[in-house]
This record gives C-alpha cells, structure tokens and sequence, in this order.
C-alpha cells in the first residue's frame, strides 16, 4: 500500500524505494531540496523526492546492502498513521498552493 501510494498517487513513479537507503546531493541540490522541505517527520524522504522531481533534478537509485538488526523501537500502527498524514499533507498542500515550491532558492 505504502509503495502504491508512493509511486501512484504522490507520482514518484520511477522510484522504487524511497525509504530505505541514503540520499546524496551536490550543494546547489541541497540547498533548493532543504529550503522547501515542510516535513520533519517519517515521510519527509518522501517530500524531499518529490521536491526534486518537480525541480526536475535528476535522481539516481544505487542498491545499498541492507541488514536488519532485532530490537527494533518502531510501533507500526503510529508509524503507518504518520506516513498517511504526511502523504496526505503532500497531496492536498502542494497540489492546492498552500506548499509552494521556490525554483530560485
């Protein structure tokens, strides 16, 4: 579900993991991704992406080997509620102007 709403409906189509793994960029890059950014909560990844992608950066996904440790602290249920709440947020206030994306930053 997570992806689906990820690629469809948020449109980051041609991303196939936005969770998991690093996200690099030049300074220029940076600087016009953080300046933004609304989100500083599960889903901001996601934002950051985004973002990108309507400043039509080019956005690369190079495999990281991952290995996953026992005794993790994350609680699913909040966790999937703040993920929806964030993509909502996404969706409704980018797409209705309230979010605005400076191009010039």
């Amino acid at each position: 579900m997570n992806n689906f709403i990820v690629r469809n409906l948020i449109g980051l189509h041609d991303i196939k993991d936005t969770q998991c793994g690093f996200k690099l960029f030049d300074r220029v890059a940076a600087k016009k991704i953080f300046s933004n950014l609304h989100l500083a909560r599960w889903a901001f990844d996601v934002e950051m992406l985004y973002i990108a992608k309507q400043l039509n950066m080019g956005i690369a996904e190079i495999p990281v080997r991952w290995k996953e440790i026992e005794g993790s602290k994350l609680s699913i249920v909040p966790a999937t509620i703040s993920f929806f709440r964030d993509y909502f947020a996404i969706l409704t206030y980018y797409n209705t102007g309230i979010w605005q994306i400076l191009k010039n930053n």
